[in-house]
Parts: structure tokens; C-alpha cells; sequence
């Protein structure tokens, strides 16, 4: 049975690089060799293991105390770690090329080192190459400097939900975890006092409802109107024009805050931006007319403020055709002279002015270049 035991530790060596094999491991032949590995110990330790027998399996590279073997297998895994990545702790579910699993193996060292089990000089070894005990520890302070190098860059300190660092570290991801910690109330108060210390906000909600509020004053400021359009972003990047279609939507749904609306109202947002721009076309055809006799703008005509008045009469001519113009706009329209066929407008203006020219000259027809007075 020893020579059985001895040739498949062999073997096992052969196809695996080490001749220690599990404690369940059987061969395909059915021989359980892990159990015979651990029998040649227990006789090893006991001392009825003969020394020809101890020789040879020395010379093979058994092991007689395997968690010895293993700790220093997973030291130097864990230093290999290090050197390619910077960082002695390894993530819970990694495992080497070879199949060695180095994050559960430190694992089982943390939980050795809590409950008092680890050896003075197993510490010793592990803290100085750099393993953490407490991880969370040490994920914490890696995203509080992340954080803080963020605010260093970007003027605030937090992040979008997606960001990771240059070298790959999640901080968005970790500053959502501190902000369910809050409210799940695992957040140590040291740890809220450092990021409300740096500016962390913990409602981004507020805080976007805040910056966007901020940057429709400034709006307002610059252009004279609160209500940006739609595609509108700000110097900065901040998309005002979307931001403020999100409240109206809120507001249409019944999900803004009485004290926003108020806010939003005092500062002049208007909640349904077509009667916003419909009553800005009216009041810049009033003042049309006013300076030109005539309610009706050419098609290319924009106020000196900018104002669209040409392309918006002829929406609202559009409007009356596919039958979406509001009576009561219609009527306002019609009121002060709004004509909705141009073409038939100015037949009759020119069939008036015949008659007039035919009154004037005798004749009905006009030489090609004739004005009248009025430029017609």
C-alpha cells in the first residue's frame, strides 16, 4: 500500500507541480490518495513512520504540516499580487492563474486575526507587505482621497454614478454605497463628519434641483426670460434646457414639491411653454403691426430681439389647416387682422391697388417697375 501511496504521489506531482495532494482527492483509478497522504502524517507525527519512508517523500517535496505549506503559499502569492497590482489586498473572489484562491486565503487570515488564532509572527509578516484587516477601512479612505481628488479637479466632490478614476477605481459606485450606508444608518459618524467636511452631499436630488435652480437665475440674468430652450446647456455643460423640461414634467405629474414650485414660479418658469410662445407671437405681432400697418410679417422676418415672428405665424397658419389651433387663438389672431391665406391676402391687396391705379391713370395697367406711394 506505501509503494501504491508513494508512486501515485508520483504522479499527482507530475501533472500538478506539488505533491501534496487534497485530503478528497482520489485518483481516477478510485485510489484515495488524499486520505493515504494524510495517514503517512499522522504516522509521521506520532513517530511510527520508518525513516527510509520519511527520506523518500521528503525528497519529492511532501509536506508534513500542510497549513504551514499553505500560508506560505499565500504569502507569496499575495506578494506577486502586490507587485502587479499596487496593492497587497486582493478582492474576495480572485484567484491566481493557476488556480490558487488568494482572496478567500486572506480572507481566512482576517477571520484568524479577529478571532485571536493568528500567530504573532504570521502577523508581522502580512502587515508589513501591506494586508489590510479591515478592508472597509481601507476602501474607505481609498475613496475619501479619490474624493478628494475629484473636488480638486472638478470643483465638487461627487461624482456621476458611472465614474471611475484613471486607474480604475469606482467612485461613483463607492460614494452610492456611502450614501445607502447613511440611510440604512451603517455609516460611523466619524466617517459622515470627514465627507460632509469636504462637501459630499448625500440627497443629489437637492442637489441638482439646486444647481439647476442657480443656472435659470443666471439664465434669466443674461437673456431677460427664465425658460431656457430645450437643447440648451450651460458654459459649463449643464444641460438647462433638459434639467428644466424634467420639472415641467414633474410638475405635470404632481411629483414637484409645492416649495420648488414656488420657487420656479417666483423666478418667472413658465409651465406649458407653448402659451408661453404663443403670447409672445402675439404681443410681437401687435408691435408688427403697430410699426408696419399690418398684422402679417414675411416668412424671413425676426424682431431685433431675436424672435422668430415670420416662422411663427406660419406655424400657427399650419396649425389652422391640420386643425390643432385653439379657437380661442384663432379668434385672438383674426381680431387684430392675422390673415391665414397670404396668397389670397395679397390678390386682393393688388386687385385693390388696380382699381386705385385705374382711377388715378385711366387704365388698369401698371408699367412693370410702378410702385405705389405705400411701396406696394
Amino acid at each position: 500500500l506505501f509503494n501504491q501511496g508513494f508512486e501515485e504521489t508520483l504522479r499527482y506531482k507530475k501533472q500538478h507541480g506539488t505533491a501534496n495532494a487534497p485530503q478528497s482527492y482520489k485518483t481516477s483509478e478510485g485510489f484515495n490518495l488524499g486520505i493515504w497522504q494524510s495517514n503517512q502524517r499522522q504516522n509521521f507525527r506520532n513517530g511510527t513512520l520508518e525513516q527510509d519512508r520519511i527520506k523518500i517523500l521528503e525528497e519529492i517535496g511532501f509536506v508534513w504540516e500542510q497549513l504551514e505549506e499553505l500560508f506560505n503559499q499565500g504569502f507569496e502569492e499575495t506578494l506577486r499580487y502586490k507587485k502587479q497590482h499596487g496593492t497587497a489586498n486582493a478582492p474576495q473572489s480572485y484567484k491566481t492563474p493557476e488556480g490558487f484562491k488568494l482572496g478567500s486565503w486572506q480572507g481566512t487570515q482576517r477571520k484568524s486575526f479577529k478571532s485571536g488564532q493568528l500567530e504573532q509572527d504570521r502577523i508581522k509578516k502580512l502587515e508589513e507587505i501591506g494586508l489590510v484587516w479591515d478592508p472597509r477601512e481601507e476602501s474607505f479612505n481609498q475613496g475619501f482621497e479619490e474624493t478628494l481628488r475629484y473636488k480638486k479637479q472638478h470643483g465638487i466632490a461627487n461624482a456621476p454614478q458611472s465614474y471611475k478614476t484613471p486607474e480604475g477605481f469606482n467612485l461613483g459606485s463607492w460614494q452610492g454605497h456611502q450614501r445607502k450606508n447613511l440611510k440604512n444608518g451603517t455609516l460611523e459618524q466619524d466617517r459622515i463628519k470627514k465627507l460632509e467636511g469636504i462637501g459630499f452631499v448625500w440627497d443629489l436630488l437637492e442637489e441638482l434641483f439646486n444647481q439647476g435652480f442657480e443656472e435659470t437665475l443666471r439664465y434669466k440674468e443674461q437673456h431677460g426670460i427664465a425658460n431656457a430652450p430645450q437643447s440648451y446647456k450651460a458654459p459649463e455643460g449643464f444641460k438647462l434646457g433638459d434639467w428644466q423640461g424634467t420639472q415641467r414634467k414633474n410638475f405635470r405629474t404632481g411629483k414637484l414639491e409645492q416649495d420648488r414650485i414656488k420657487k420656479l414660479e417666483e423666478v418667472g418658469l413658465v409651465w406649458d411653454q407653448r402659451e408661453e410662445l404663443f403670447n409672445q407671437g402675439f404681443e410681437e405681432t401687435l408691435r408688427y403691426k403697430n410699426q408696419h400697418g399690418n398684422a402679417n410679417a414675411p416668412q424671413s422676418c425676426k424682431t431685433p430681439e431675436g424672435f422668430n415672428l415670420g416662422s411663427w405665424q406660419g406655424h400657427q397658419r399650419k396649425n389652422l389647416k391640420n386643425g390643432t389651433l385653439e379657437q380661442d387663438r384663432i379668434k385672438k389672431l383674426e381680431g387684430i387682422g392675422f390673415v391665414w391665406d397670404l396668397l389670397e391676402e395679397l390678390f386682393n391687396q393688388g386687385f385693390e391697388e388696380t382699381l386705385r391705379y385705374k382711377e388715378q391713370h385711366g387704365i388698369a395697367n401698371a408699367p412693370q417697375s410702378y410702385k405705389t406711394p405705400e411701396g406696394f
